[in-house]
């Protein structure tokens, strides 16, 4: 039994409430409890009493929509965000006890874990040649935010450098090389220019234009037409991964450049100007202890989110970037200690 869990099966719906008898849900190695609508009024209640009285630190709703619901539950109890599950039981499952009884299981070895809360810098660097980057450029400093416009084409420059909150980078010779780290919210850019490097933090970027070489910095796919592809995984309209990268102008496949370009300003502005970035710990863990420092996990992420760092004795740890974790898991099954774990 594991006498911090609990389950909540919903009662609302004849289906939901029929779906998992009673002797079945007792059978359950957790805390387990029938609620008539534990997603409002009366029923939440019950649920927030449920929690408090057992102890319940993880809990695993079975109830209806989950895209919808869970936010509820996340805003609502009093449990860190990562400890909340649920399952859809009006999916039809044929394997339902087997999944309960999986997620039980898999909840166990979670830890609570705080929301990540970041303050973000209020700049925005800009890279491409196009009408996309003009546009961002200028809608972005017309709203106090301090850009930075990193180009090789001439005419572009001419259109911004009156703009005192716009400071440009120009290199008729190509792109200058550059070397990102950091996180959403608070990037640090090393500009590699002719002269002494210029290091700048910046809040976001926005990609204008099909550079594989900037794609791969900014761990960009592209198809085979060198726009940079939509990545399906936990990603919003305009948004790529890691987070705070943004595509637009000739580098995303659009039919209305300039809307797709005002679209992503505002979404820029929105995240830059926030007081504060509030971001759900959705991460795997690394067991310090037991890490061998092989680096293999750090290979294979394709979201740049783990460090090796070198210790004191000369071996070396793998460090997981919070932000720009997503919890893929892909990590966990490459790494040989069994160090890495969801």
């Amino acid at each position: 039994m594991y006498s911090d869990i609990g389950v909540v099966l919903c009662s609302c719906d004849e289906g939901i409430n029929n779906f998992i008898d009673t002797d079945t849900a007792n059978s359950f190695p957790a805390k387990v409890i029938k609620i008539n609508y534990p997603c409002f009024g009366t029923g939440l209640a019950h649920l927030k009493t449920f929690i408090l009285e057992n102890r319940i630190k993880k809990i695993i709703i079975g109830g209806c929509n989950p895209k919808t619901h869970i936010s509820i539950f996340k805003k609502s109890l009093d449990l860190k965000p990562n400890c909340i599950e649920m399952i859809n039981l009006k999916q039809g499952y044929s394997n339902i006890i087997e999944l309960f009884t999986s997620s039980i299981k898999n909840l166990s070895h979670i830890e609570p874990k705080e929301i990540l809360n970041i303050k973000p810098i209020k700049t925005v660097t800009i890279i491409g040649n196009d009408i996309g980057a003009l546009i961002t450029a200028k809608n972005l400093a017309s709203k106090n935010i301090k850009t930075i416009l990193i180009t090789n084409y001439e005419n572009l420059i001419d259109e911004v450098k009156s703009n005192p909150d716009i400071e440009f980078f120009f290199n008729p010779q190509g792109w200058f090389d550059l070397n990102v780290k950091g996180h959403i919210g608070n990037y640090e850019v090393t500009l590699k220019t002719n002269e002494i490097p210029k290091i700048f933090k910046t809040g976001a970027f926005i990609i204008t234009t099909k550079d594989t070489a900037i794609g791969e910095k900014l761990k960009l796919k592209q198809d085979e037409n060198g726009y940079f592809i939509e990545t399906k995984h936990r990603l919003k309209p305009l948004r790529y991964l890691p987070y705070g990268v943004f595509v637009t102008g000739e580098a995303y496949k659009t039919e209305d450049v300039i809307e797709h370009a005002y679209n992503t300003a505002s979404k820029v502005f929105n995240l830059v100007n926030s007081q504060h970035l509030l971001l759900e710990p959705v991460w795997v863990n690394i067991n310090k202890d037991i890490c061998r420092g092989c680096g293999k996990c750090a290979q294979i992420c394709e979201f740049n989110a783990i460090d090796m760092i070198n210790l004191d004795n000369g071996l070396k740890q793998a460090v997981l970037n919070q932000t720009r974790c997503t919890g893929c898991g892909v990590c966990t099954t490459i790494c040989p200690s069994g160090a890495n774990y969801g």
